[in-house]
């Protein structure tokens, strides 16, 4: 009976050294993404109309190479997301470009909009992704 219990707690042991070992020998996900970014993206204070009309934001990469993947997105006063964006350099997508995001009135409110941006780069079989610090602007009322 000894000697299972001993068994039972050097596995423990083991597994408890392997599990600290693994998280702290590699490098988050996160980690990764809080790193310089590759770009950032900017908006002005814009007014918000009736219907669905579109709205214009700008965006540049300075991802390395030209392989690599831009995803954009913009969120409400609330939160909630309203459009999204993917631009890709191997498509031939610029690296800075004025573009518009589509959504209509009755789905957001006027307000403090956020537009965020996840920039992947690839270099061979490695991947490197990274955001941008997120760009605040207004949509006031008509």
């Amino acid at each position: 009976m000894t000697r299972i219990l001993s068994g039972v707690l050097v596995v423990l042991a083991l597994t408890a050294s392997l599990l600290t070992l693994s998280t702290t020998a590699l490098p988050s996900a996160a980690g990764a993404d809080r790193a310089a970014s590759y770009g950032s993206t900017d908006a002005k204070r814009q007014r918000l109309r009736s219907g669905c009309r579109a709205y214009t934001f700008r965006y540049r990469i300075t991802a390395p190479g030209d392989d690599w993947m831009a995803e954009i997105s913009v969120a409400g006063p609330d939160g909630k997301s309203l459009a999204a964006h993917a631009y890709k350099g191997s498509a031939g997508d610029p690296r800075r470009a004025k573009r518009r995001f589509r959504f209509c009135e009755a789905s957001t409110t006027p307000g403090r909009h956020t537009i965020t941006m996840r920039v992947t780069s690839y270099d061979s079989y490695a991947e490197d992704t990274r955001r941008s610090a997120p760009t605040r602007f207004r949509l006031t009322r008509r």
